[in-house]
């Protein structure tokens, strides 16, 4: 079994197109687990996790996740 990758909050910007605040945000409320080893970390298979179970999610308001209307954004 390999170890898996972590990745820094610098890189989860990149990977999730959000920016730093967001990422913090994502783990200050408990929707992306971390572990701090020096600096605050989150391992592959937890964005993994995240992305899988929150496909279809609206995160515009992290304290209050809703299911995503596509067609109430007009499209956008």
């Amino acid at each position: 079994m390999s170890a898996p990758t972590l990745y820094t909050l610098d890189e989860l910007t990149d990977i999730l197109k959000i920016n730093r605040n967001d990422v913090g945000k994502l783990i200050k409320y408990g929707h992306l687990k971390a572990i701090k080893l020096g600096r605050i970390k989150v391992p592959d298979f937890e964005v993994e996790r995240f992305m899988i179970e929150n496909l279809g999610n609206d995160f515009s308001d992290f304290a209050n996740v809703v299911e995503f209307d596509y067609m109430s954004t007009g499209g956008k």
